[in-house]
């Protein structure tokens, strides 16, 4: 049986480690077949790509991440709609 991992990049809520504030950054998430998030990267991607034209495209899918609605990072559920609304 095939394990398909589906890779987006969304905006997680989630408290600083070391000082307990509440910080926004951009993740990547990783959803399992039945659609619930699987994975959760620990930190925030940075962007760095081999070309200009697939860093073009990396801008793009985060760019999308700002209107879907923010994660939270402990319980791992959409909590708010895009933008923080």
């Amino acid at each position: 049986m095939s394990r398909r991992i589906n890779w987006e990049y969304r905006i997680v809520r989630k408290p600083n480690a070391k000082t307990g504030v509440i910080e926004y950054g951009l993740h990547e998430i990783g959803r399992g077949k039945d659609g619930k998030i699987k994975y959760l990267t620990k930190r925030p991607v940075r962007i760095c790509e081999r070309s200009w034209k697939d860093l073009a495209i990396s801008m793009d899918k985060m760019a999308e991440a700002m209107r879907l609605r923010v994660i939270d990072g402990e319980t791992r559920e959409e909590i708010l709609g895009p933008l923080g609304d």
